[in-house]
């Protein structure tokens, strides 16, 4: 079709190879067999044409057109004949999606390079400016860039138009072509995933149209009733035979079309995951899709978990009464173990009989058994079965925290973050994995990649939400003294950057918000601001978090950090508004002297004044 460059002039040759089909009937099936036929040899170029042909000319024996809304429905039934074709034709083209993608390219560079041999070598010598060769210069004289981009211009076409065959036999198998879906769906979703966007609408277009005619309701429908052949499908292409890069792509893709509906079949999907992570532990590009389609189950499986703001407060409120009462508790389990050591020791000798059997020969371990079975049905029973899916996530998740790729480990603190929210019901299951993983949790603060540590520091605002009375010790030891240690780093590396404002040296932050040092700073002062609206932090603690994050209220900082700021002091003065006042206080008037900060806080703190409603005894005035 390269010299019907007109969008008249091809409506018109569609049209005619419409009209063509429909005057034929089914005797032009022939033609479209032997069309569909050349075109899956991918030999030259003139395949996508013939590919072209047979689609129009199957619309005109279906009398179907796709891309039309107003249709009219069909109510004599189509021929054995054309549904035989249909199935045919069907299968052919799913099997186009089977063949090695290397093999493809070798053809595909092969016919190329015999295009490059029977045209005419022109050799030229010329002087003076080099000249430089036009984005539409593509015809035989083209660079080899410029070849290879035809050549895949002509690859997404090709599959597109393979995407209108399947419609239409969709169209004429009705919904008989739910038998068909085993072989149809991978092409369908493997086209969603393509970085060119004509390609993946074609799919969208494609999904759509399957489902009108197969008589689903919605795609999302659609794929969970066949959700076997799709997840069965990208299985096949998981395998050494039939290796596919893009197929865990696939698979997120399909998880998110069948959306809140996949948690039912999330199980089958886990086990997938875990045996090809297993096999392609050392392959990082398979281990990253896969990695992410374990983050989108997670996802699914959190939005099922609707987390309520009463259910945030009451949480609070239960943490807050625990803490009141483990004092008093301890103190009465220490008076009744010093009640019993002042009761004399009993005494008694017994004789060494010397090792024997504490129970009859055989019942050893059926006892055993019986003996543990109360405690382990106890605790399975805590678990629903959403949770301990999850739970089998964390636990395998675990051990991709020290991987290589920094994409793989901050996919994984975010698996770990989405999956808090699940099992926080369950902390007896949770807490051992999150103890296990917390020396490979604090190596993440230290990673030389900035979407790393924030993604650490979002875990962590996670776990001191659901679990704080877990956390307050791991905190303020842990967490803190490394956000020290990375605000002065950040301080250091800020002043050597162009961006950084001369005129203010003690600012913290850069005017821009897409710099890395600003990104880390919002995540800092987030996590910092939920640790001391929730955990409990001593008072040497807590008084250095007051006058460390005092930079960040400066008013030439950047408008996002002073808010974060803000909110963070707000939150301290619940908890002790005079150690608030007095460092606000000491750094506006400069006394004490080792308060005094050069900043210009002035502002910020006025507004944090007014915002506690008095809970600041004087007002602050004088430099």
């Amino acid at each position: 079709m390269k010299h019907v460059p007109d969008s008249g002039a091809q409506a018109t040759v569609a049209n005619f190879f419409r009209s063509w089909g429909a005057a034929a009937g089914d005797e032009a099936l022939f033609s479209v067999e032997w069309l569909v036929s050349y075109a899956s040899k991918w030999s030259n170029t003139t395949e996508v044409s013939a590919l072209w042909c047979a689609s129009r000319l199957l619309e005109g024996i279906c009398g179907q057109t796709l891309g039309e809304t107003n249709q009219k429905k069909r109510i004599e039934s189509y021929s054995t004949r054309l549904k035989q074709h249909a199935r045919w034709l069907s299968k052919l083209i799913s099997s186009l999606w089977e063949q090695d993608h290397e093999t493809e390219d070798e053809n595909i560079g092969g016919h190329a390079r015999h295009e490059e041999r029977d045209g005419n070598q022109l050799v030229e010598h010329v002087k003076g400016f080099q000249q430089i060769q036009k984005l539409l210069d593509l015809g035989k004289k083209a660079k080899p860039s410029n070849q290879a981009a035809l050549r895949e211009q002509q690859r997404v076409l090709y599959r597109a138009l393979s995407l209108h065959l399947l419609a239409l036999s969709s169209s004429i198998l009705e919904n008989r072509f739910s038998a068909m879906l085993l072989q149809a769906l991978y092409p369908i979703l493997h086209s969603f995933v393509s970085t060119d966007s004509f390609l993946s609408a074609t799919a969208q277009s494609t999904l759509l149209h399957v489902t009108q005619a197969s008589g689903y309701a919605s795609p999302a429908n659609l794929l969970l009733s066949n959700f076997d052949y799709a997840l069965g499908s990208v299985s096949r292409h998981l395998t050494r035979q039939r290796l596919d890069m893009h197929a865990p792509k696939v698979l997120v893709i399909l998880i998110r079309l069948v959306g809140k509906s996949v948690v039912d079949r999330a199980a089958d999907v886990v086990e997938e995951c875990f045996d090809r992570l297993d096999d392609y532990h050392g392959y990082r590009v398979i281990v990253e899709g896969l990695v992410e389609v374990l983050l989108e189950v997670v996802k699914e499986l959190e939005r099922e978990e609707i987390v309520t703001p009463q259910d945030i407060s009451s949480r609070r409120e239960d943490l807050e009464r625990e803490r009141y009462q483990k004092p008093r508790a301890d103190l009465l389990e220490f008076c009744e173990w010093l009640e019993n050591t002042k009761k004399p020791a009993a005494t008694e000798e017994k004789e060494d009989f010397g090792p024997f059997p504490r129970r009859a020969w055989g019942e050893e371990g059926e006892t055993d058994a019986k003996d543990a079975s109360p405690e382990t049905k106890d605790e399975e029973s805590k678990l629903s079965p959403t949770q301990a899916l999850v739970q089998q996530i964390v636990d395998k998740a675990i051990y991709f925290l020290t991987h290589s790729s920094p994409l793989i480990r901050a996919r994984i603190l975010s698996v770990l973050t989405s999956s808090i929210s699940t099992l926080s019901t369950t902390k007896s299951t949770l807490l051992p994995s999150i103890h296990t993983a917390w020396p490979f949790i604090l190596n993440r603060f230290n990673d030389p990649e900035p979407f790393v540590v924030t993604e650490a520091a979002e875990l962590i605002t996670a776990l001191v939400e659901h679990v704080g009375g877990f956390m307050d010790i791991k905190v303020w030891d842990d967490i803190w003294p490394n956000f020290v240690h990375l605000i002065s780093r950040l301080e250091k590396a800020d002043k050597q950057y162009a961006l950084t404002r001369r005129d203010h040296p003690n600012m913290l932050g850069m005017p821009s918000a897409y710099t890395t040092s600003h990104r880390l700073y919002r995540a800092i002062l987030r996590t910092t601001s939920h640790s001391v609206s929730v955990l409990v932090a001593k008072d040497k603690v807590f008084w250095e978090v007051l006058l460390v994050c005092r930079r960040f209220l400066d008013k030439h900082g950047h408008e996002e950090l002073q808010k974060l700021a803000r909110d963070l002091y707000i939150e301290a003065a619940m908890k002790n508004a005079d150690a608030v006042w007095l460092a606000l206080k000491g750094s506006v008037d400069g006394e004490p002297s080792f308060l005094d900060l050069a900043d210009d806080i002035r502002q910020n703190v006025e507004l944090i004044v007014t915002s506690i409603d008095g809970k600041v005894g004087e007002p602050i005035s004088g430099k």
